[in-house]
């Protein structure tokens, strides 16, 4: 039963019968109203009554509706097993012919069957010849009928191909993310060892609990990397852990101020945002003109927009924001990320404050998290 029902939907796609449908009965409804035209005027010779004629055009309506399925399963089977064009059209020559034969047919087999007036003669010359007859009208609506169900089917395959293209890109995009968050993640490990490294043999009891804040921040590093989006509350979570670790190294040289609307602690942010910038800030920031390092990290929304923006009072930048892109691993995997997430839909710039020190700021669209 399974197996019939598959066949038959293979063999009947109803949206496109459906089209068939309004147009062949368009195409009738015009013939209806040129013959009256025509018969009101004079201008038919033949004295056959309005009877005969309605019964003929629903005849022939009634009969290429129910051999529709047949050609579009035709079609559809050519399309599928990629039928040479030669081919294809030496099959649709044979069958727009085999196409007013069953057509003729059906009218004479109808005529037999309910007594209807059509003027036919049910048998194998009368058929022929009623066919000869109308090959002028059944051999162009027969390719035409064929035109709309290869549009069709092209259209859908347009649609299907879009549709994969966009799935595939998604996937692509995924991975692209995915591999950027796994290059971030040595980069910012091994900048935490070499913080442990300079507090061995100087303090070993906040060597041993930087190791510790360590192994908690390497455990969020796992749960995290499978999503490209987190609350701004996790993500605000995990850079605290990094200043802990910070300030041990750095002791009192420098001061974390967050300046956060808690309405915006459920908005979503990518994974691992902050902490590099955070972490450049720190790098570049602070050197031995300037041993007091002040971090200000200030989080807002406007209608649709979440803006970040961390500052800092160090040393200014030696060179543009595109030179600066180029050289940090850590900036360019930010706008990496950021143009992977949001495909343009957002703004990142580094630059120098006109009082002093630098300001990172980044604009996204603001999103919640459910």
């Amino acid at each position: 039963m399974t197996r019939m029902k598959k066949i038959f939907k293979s063999f009947l796609d109803r949206r496109l019968i459906l089209l068939i449908v309004y147009f062949y009965t368009s195409y009738t409804l015009v013939s209806i109203l040129r013959f009256w035209y025509l018969k009101s005027n004079g201008l038919v010779r033949s004295k056959v009554s309005w009877s005969t004629v309605i019964q003929g055009y629903m005849a022939d309506y009634i009969i290429v509706i129910l051999l529709m399925p047949l050609l579009a399963y035709l079609i559809k089977s050519m399309i599928v097993r990629k039928i040479k064009l030669k081919y294809a059209v030496l099959v649709h020559l044979v069958f727009s012919l085999s196409f007013g034969i069953l057509i003729s047919f059906g009218l004479n087999l109808l005529q037999s069957m309910f007594g209807l007036d059509l003027n036919v003669e049910f048998c194998i010359k009368g058929i022929f010849e009623d066919h000869m007859r109308s090959i002028h009208i059944t051999f162009p609506i027969y390719f035409g009928l064929s035109g709309i169900i290869y549009v069709y089917y092209y259209i859908n395959q347009v649609k299907e191909a879009k549709i994969l293209e966009g799935v595939m890109h998604n996937q692509l995009n995924e991975s692209k993310i995915k591999v950027l968050q796994s290059q971030l993640q040595p980069h910012f490990f091994f900048n935490t060892l070499n913080t442990i490294f300079g507090l061995i043999g100087i303090d070993n009891t906040k060597a041993k609990d930087t190791v510790a804040d360590l192994s908690q921040l390497m455990r969020r590093f796992l749960f995290v990397k499978e999503s490209n989006l987190v609350s701004l509350k996790e993500e605000l979570e995990f850079l605290r852990k990094y200043v802990d670790i910070i300030k041990v190294r750095f002791s009192d040289h420098i001061e974390f101020v967050e300046r956060v609307d808690q309405k915006l602690k459920s908005a979503l942010v990518p994974t691992l945002i902050l902490q590099p910038l955070v972490e450049n800030s720190v790098k570049h920031g602070y050197w031995k003109k300037n041993l007091n390092l002040n971090i200000f990290i200030d989080i807002s929304a406007s209608e649709n927009d979440l803006t970040i923006l961390i500052e800092n009072d160090g040393a200014k930048l030696t060179g543009d924001f595109v030179e600066l892109i180029k050289r940090g691993v850590g900036l360019k995997n930010i706008d990496e990320r950021l143009n992977a997430i949001y495909k343009g839909n957002y703004q990142f710039e580094v630059i120098n404050k006109k009082g002093g020190g630098v300001a990172n700021r980044i604009v996204i669209p603001l999103e919640f998290s459910e």
